[in-house]
């Protein structure tokens, strides 16, 4: 069996404890905003622009949690999604016509959160080591 003691001034260790919880806080709603950013500033670099709707529609918010921030882009316009993701086109024009299939997409959104989550796993390092 082990066994161990403590012995000082707990005091100065709650201080440091309780000190460290703050820096945590304060770090954690840094990198927040700062990835929020980031995820904002890719985002309307990468989205497709013909009519400007889609990037005037990009919003990212940041909440605080019980357990830490938030992070939310989003885009109100309805072809979005499809914008992200890609769809599938079938154009008949009349029953006896050959369908027409079309694929296109133009990742915007995840690129941008991948870049945030780079940052953060960077900063994360950093506020571990020291």
């Amino acid at each position: 069996m082990s066994k161990f003691r403590i012995e000082g001034n707990l005091e100065n260790v709650r201080v440091k404890i309780e000190g460290q919880a703050k820096n945590l806080d304060s770090f954690m709603q840094r990198v927040a905003y700062k990835a929020a950013e980031i995820i904002e500033k890719k985002a309307n670099e990468l989205v497709p622009v013909d009519t400007g709707k889609l990037k005037g529609g990009i919003k990212v918010t940041v909440t605080k949690t019980d357990t830490g921030y938030l992070i939310v882009l989003s885009n109100k316009v309805e072809y979005g999604v499809y914008t992200e993701y890609g769809c599938i086109t079938i154009n008949s024009g009349s029953p006896n016509a050959p369908a027409k299939i079309k694929h296109g997409y133009s990742p915007w959104a995840r690129p941008a959160m991948l870049e945030a989550v780079r940052y953060v796993k960077d900063e994360l390092t950093k506020f571990l080591k020291d």
